[in-house]
């Protein structure tokens, strides 16, 4: 899952590649895996820097949900990212320069990773991009991502990220500071290597360094305008009627000003109350294992011949539904356009015609 090689002049390298699936995932047994691999290089004098990569075309893109949603009690919760927390402590702490190699997608727990590392390098390539996208399922980051990111890249930008569970590119990334360099794909190992060995990448993080954030006080009129600001953004997934917004600002809120371990653990409490609320369960089992059990067509009858659409009926006439028949037509079946008359039918076949008629035009 993880094997450590030596890149030379004290450099050793941690590549990440889980043979059972397509994707790096931080699961238990890749925690345990990282946290193992850790204690050996700290542990070796020789090591001067670490560089942690991946061998798959991504790097890490979060953890298991699986793991989450069968943690239903909040001590099962808290537990699930306990050890995470506590081997990214030790990992940026370690005295030694980190440095994360980023060569694909970097998300949810897989991104704090990354910011766990002291200097952080991504890949100019196409699918490289970091983000945060647990509200997306109703949940909010656990191990770090509410309290790193804001020392990375400021309150504003992290609640952006985070409240928004949109991932950025690696351009947008370094322009924010969430990386420190974007250096072509063929180079990412090389890069990592020679930062350490040229003292650039640091030993050790801001906020170990005496780096503080001042941010409102939970309650206090700065504290709801700024909620209130970063919900309008993400109104249209009903945010202002989940629990995870105002979870995502609290732990930053509360953790921020008491310093990275204790706020820490503060994340890691409300992570847990996230995880065992009714909206966030409720997600996760409809948007992703539901919606992943429907693409899949798993639930299928594997003896059922497959059905062949031969002919297409719509029922209205108008904007869509003269839009659904156009494209049902294109694609080659026969189309059989309803309406309440047949001048509306007519009406609504008239304008399929008027499109195809331009496109004749144009070519």
């Amino acid at each position: 899952m993880i094997t450590i090689d030596a890149l030379g002049d004290g450099v050793a390298l941690l590549r990440m590649n889980r043979a059972d699936t397509p994707h790096n995932i931080m699961d238990r047994q890749a925690v345990a895996a990282l946290n193992a691999a850790i204690d050996q290089v700290i542990g070796d004098p020789r090591v001067r820097g670490v560089v942690i990569a991946s061998d798959k075309d991504s790097f890490v893109v979060g953890g298991d949900i699986t793991e989450i949603l069968v943690a239903d009690t909040l001590d099962a919760a808290r537990a699930l990212v306990e050890v995470n927390r506590l081997a990214l402590r030790k990992l940026e702490t370690c005295g030694k320069p980190v440095v994360a190699a980023i060569n694909g997608a970097a998300l949810g727990g897989g991104l704090e990773l990354a910011m766990a590392c002291t200097y952080r390098l991504a890949s100019d390539a196409r699918g490289v991009v970091l983000g945060l996208p647990e509200t997306g399922l109703g949940l909010m980051p656990g191990a770090g991502g509410t309290q790193r990111t804001a020392y990375l890249v400021g309150l504003t930008n992290a609640l952006d990220m985070i409240l928004g569970a949109k991932p950025v590119s690696a351009a947008k990334a370094l322009e924010i500071g969430l990386v420190n360099e974007v250096v072509p794909a063929g180079t990412l190992i090389a890069s990592a290597k020679a930062r350490i060995l040229d003292g650039v990448a640091p030993d050790s993080q801001p906020w170990d360094r005496g780096a503080r954030l001042v941010v409102p006080l939970v309650g206090s009129d700065d504290w709801t305008a700024m909620l209130g600001r970063h919900l309008a953004g993400v109104a249209g997934r009903a945010a202002q009627n989940e629990p995870a917004p105002a979870a995502v600002l609290r732990a930053m809120t509360e953790g921020l000003p008491a310093g990275m371990d204790t706020g820490l653990k503060i994340e890691q409490a409300i992570f847990a109350g996230i995880v065992n609320s009714p909206t966030a369960r409720a997600k996760i089992r409809t948007s992703f294992f539901g919606v992943n059990a429907a693409r899949s067509m798993a639930m299928r009858p594997k003896a059922e011949p497959p059905y062949t659409i031969r002919k297409v009926a719509v029922l209205g006439a108008g904007t869509m539904g003269s839009g659904i028949a156009h494209v049902a037509a294109g694609a080659g079946f026969a189309v059989v356009l309803l309406d309440i008359s047949t001048e509306a039918a007519a009406k609504g076949k008239a304008q399929i015609a008027k499109t195809v008629g331009k496109a004749v035009e144009l070519g």
